[in-house]
């Protein structure tokens, strides 16, 4: 995982990758499931709804770059009952956003 970039409300984030996600948010890219991100959600007990506003809220917290140069954005956050969790998307440009992996 590369290191995050800047720090804003108690959280690192890495500001190049939050602009790109707000962009193709902004441009209607739809938010597409892994059956593993599923199953993973429904293990930790992590609603859809809670990851997807943790997703258009927008702030990439690690940047994970693997062999075949394709990134994949770390966004870590808490439900509303405080319990805090992440969610990894690959960007598929233009317009989608794959959930990968719900921790």
């Amino acid at each position: 995982m590369i290191p995050p970039g800047e720090f804003s409300g108690g959280i690192m984030f890495r500001s190049k990758e939050s602009a790109s996600l707000g962009v193709l948010l902004t441009q209607g890219a739809a938010i597409v499931w892994s059956r593993h991100a599923l199953e993973r959600a429904r293990e930790r007990g992590v609603s859809n709804l809670d990851a997807e506003r943790l997703i258009r809220r927008g702030r990439v917290t690690g940047l994970d770059i693997q062999a075949n140069g394709q990134e994949r954005w770390q966004l870590a956050g808490k439900d509303e009952d405080g319990h805090a969790f992440t969610v990894v998307i690959t960007p598929i440009a233009p317009d989608v956003l794959v959930v990968t992996v719900i921790t």
